[in-house]
């Protein structure tokens, strides 16, 4: 359905759309619930509901400090009586007090809402017992003398008499607090009331503007349906419940040849006079049909409008309900429009659809037009080009008798049946890759779409072709080069990948994820990954080493460890460029990853085997830890163990116990700082007895720094020092009788006077 015309310069009024207010009760609940949230934070901020209870409570304090003035007063006059009639005060006294206690706590429990207050209220109940005791001690020294009034009796009732005043006073106290609350809570119902008043005239202001708002809405929007159907492409027409015309556009007015004017209340029928462009018959009121069923309703086909002049149209279109809020229909819309050139156009055009003549001859791909027996119709250039027939050759051949190989015509044959009977297939509308043939018989790769027509002759069909051959012989090589990439990378234990800097996206080839251990579904490629993979010791090394070749635009070249998850140790070798554009920012890194384990290790052990067998001397070589790893068959000598029984052991079961745990601790602490040790120490060997060796310990690094074995060197110095002994003893005794000579008398003679000197201990 056509919505809306053009509109014609200076002929069509703007929309009243646009300019009309845009409310609805929405708005309006959001106007008053404003006013309202307002009046609500106004009481808050004021502190409305608290001041108006603290007045409801000091109006019951004031209650309860009055009633407290009249048992005071009474007290007081009892207490005069007794004075001037010198009379016992009786149990008029008491039930006084006792109102009076009663009215004191009563007050006090009414002035706990300030504590102000409440602190007043205890220094005159202070004050009021200091009273009341004074008062019992002046009546109790009127009780021993009624005639007279000593000097002390005096006092006493200049005392009472002060402490009763004061008592006045300190419950006086209490009354401006008091006085005040009552004040405060007084202007905060005045501001109760008078926000209240304002909120009732804020509401009443935005019912009333809400109203207004909404009859110019109203208004607008009677405007913009007078305009819409001014300038609604469409003829229009409304009708009432009894199918009168209500309204009608001017296009209803050219189609029907009525003026709206004269139209305004006639019956639809009376405008609207509707036949079969077939039979001439009557056709029924779309109108009265909407009315009866209560839904949107098309014209039936071949419908044609006799306007009020003769003139004939073929239309289209519907008719719908007017609904109200409630849903009742108020109402019909009818909307139609003149289909008279469109009608015959279509005619001719399925006349004309029965073959496709407009397939572009320019097309890069092969285009050939077929009917249902598989005749070919149209074949273009490329067509000729690919299969080497022209034109007129193929025009009129069947396909199976040109394009198709032997072996694929009976299953052509069976889904062409298959088309005709059920008009279903497995290949239209899709992209497949099959084999065809040329003039020659030469098989090509080609990929498929085909597309089909159905017309009043039978099914029509396009073949689009597209020739892969350079396209499956670049795939072949490619995948041959593919393969000899991933076979030399297995082989040489070198993977690739490639770092987009922009994206972030990693790319590892086959041997990358071999070398890493991972399974390519198991884990997606990120540079935080490859770190998780790489040794802990060595992560900040490699990540500083790739970004420092970022920067500064330089080649990577890095031999790094890998920590597999089994605890296995792998060394490779990382090398990698990176790319820029212009401006010099990254753009992706490229690199191999080659594993090096075995010459790696290859070389340590050259170095181990260099170091250990170079000397005739005892040598053994330990981990950092100080674990055995190796020894020569003199240090297995010298000690009495085989190799086999000290590798993996620590070198503290040769210990002789003559050592304590301060030398060792001396001696590793200078290895540690200097990297060598050297001394004289005692062993045990497996036999038992002990040894002296002549020890030197030595660190051995990598590359890197890294502390990687500890090489120990020894001689075996037993002898010698059995010979230092011998002589030292052939020094000091005589060799045939083994008795002290005069060379360790006079030693130890001078060692004897040394220590009497020391002692002041004179000889004789």
């Amino acid at each position: 359905m056509n919505a809306v015309g053009a509109h014609k310069d200076g002929d069509r009024r703007t929309p009243a759309t646009s300019f009309a207010p845009q409310l609805n009760r929405h708005h309006l609940w959001l106007a008053i619930g404003a006013g309202v949230l307002l009046f609500a934070l106004l009481i808050f901020v004021a502190h409305v509901p608290e001041r108006l209870e603290r007045q409801e409570h000091a109006q019951r304090a004031i209650r309860m400090l009055d009633a407290m003035r009249r048992p005071i007063v009474n007290i007081e006059a009892i207490e005069t009586s007794v004075l001037e009639h010198r009379t016992p005060a009786a149990g008029s006294l008491e039930d006084a007090i006792k109102d009076a206690n009663t009215q004191l706590g009563y007050y006090r429990e009414s002035a706990g809402y300030n504590p102000e207050l409440l602190e007043r209220a205890d220094r005159f109940a202070n004050t009021y017992r200091e009273w009341l005791k004074a008062e019992h001690e002046l009546l109790d020294h009127l009780d021993h003398d009624r005639n007279h009034l000593p000097k002390e009796l005096t006092d006493h009732l200049v005392q009472a008499n002060d402490l009763f005043l004061r008592t006045l006073d300190r419950l006086g106290e209490g009354e401006d607090i008091i006085h005040a609350d009552i004040q405060d809570g007084q202007r905060a119902a005045h501001l109760l009331q008078w926000s209240g008043s304002l909120l009732v005239g804020y509401l009443f202001l935005v019912i009333l503007g809400y109203q207004r708002l909404t009859n110019r809405a109203i208004a607008a929007r009677e405007e913009d349906l007078y305009t819409t159907l001014q300038s609604i492409g469409d003829a229009v027409i409304t009708t009432d419940t009894r199918g009168r015309v209500v309204r009608m556009n001017p296009v209803a007015e050219r189609l029907t040849g009525w003026p709206a004017q004269e139209a305004l209340g006639q019956p639809l029928e009376q405008c609207f006079h509707i036949v079969n462009a077939e039979t001439g018959n009557e056709v029924e009121s779309p109108v009265d049909k909407v009315l009866r069923e209560g839904q949107i309703v098309g014209l039936a086909n071949h419908t044609m409008l006799i306007a009020r002049d003769g003139g004939r149209y073929q239309i289209t279109d519907s008719g719908a309900p007017i609904r109200d809020a409630s849903g009742a229909i108020r109402g019909v819309v009818l909307v139609f429009r003149d289909i008279t050139e469109e009608y015959d156009l279509q005619r001719t055009l399925r006349e004309h659809a029965l073959r496709l003549q407009r397939i572009i001859e320019a097309a890069m791909d092969a285009v050939i037009v077929a009917d249902e027996q598989g005749r070919i119709l149209e074949w273009n250039p490329q067509a000729e080009s690919l299969f080497g027939w022209s034109r007129d050759e193929a025009t009129g051949k069947l396909l199976q008798q040109t394009i198709i190989p032997p072996e694929h015509r009976a299953a052509h044959l069976r889904g062409i049946e298959r088309l005709v009977e059920t008009g279903k297939t497995s290949i239209i509308g899709k992209r497949v890759e099959t084999t065809a043939q040329d003039r020659d018989g030469r098989q090509l790769p080609v990929e498929l779409t085909i597309a089909r027509l159905h017309q009043s002759r039978g099914w029509l069909f396009s073949a689009f072709i597209r020739d892969l051959s350079e396209k499956k012989r670049v795939e072949k090589a490619l995948h041959r080069r593919e393969a000899q990439l991933s076979e030399a990378q297995r082989i040489a234990h070198l993977g690739s990948w490639e770092l987009d800097l922009g994206s972030g996206e990693l790319y590892w080839s086959d041997e990358v994820y071999r070398i890493f251990e991972i399974d390519p579904e198991a884990l997606e490629p990120s540079f935080d990954g490859f770190l998780e993979i790489v040794h802990p010791e060595d992560r900040d090394r490699v990540a500083q080493a790739y970004n420092e070749s970022v920067e500064k635009r330089a080649p990577c070249d890095i031999v790094h460890r890998l920590l597999m998850k089994d605890g296995r140790i792998k060394h490779v070798r990382e090398r990698c460029e990176t790319r820029y554009d212009e401006q010099g920012k990254p753009l992706r890194s490229l690199g191999t990853v080659q594993d090096v384990t075995d010459s790696v290790v290859a070389e340590e052990e050259l170095r181990l085997a260099a170091t250990t067998f170079q000397s005739h001397a005892g040598i053994l070589v330990t981990d950092p830890q100080g674990t055995i790893l190796r020894v020569n068959p003199a240090f297995e000598a010298m000690t009495g163990y085989t190799a086999a029984e000290l590798v993996g052991r620590n070198p503290r079961i040769l210990h002789s116990g003559r050592h304590d745990e301060k030398f060792y601790q001396h001696m590793w602490s200078l290895l540690k700082e200097t990297g060598r040790w050297e001394g004289e120490l005692w062993n045990r060997h497996k036999d038992g007895h002990l040894y002296a060796e002549l020890l030197t310990i030595t660190a051995v690094k990598n590359d890197h720094g890294e502390l990687t074995h500890y090489v120990g060197t020894t001689q075996d110095i037993t002898e010698r020092k059995h010979a230092e002994a011998r002589v030292e003893h052939l020094a000091y005794y005589d060799d045939l009788t083994e008795l002290a000579n005069r060379r360790l008398l006079h030693d130890r003679l001078q060692q004897e006077i040394a220590v009497a000197r020391r002692h002041g201990v004179h000889g004789a």
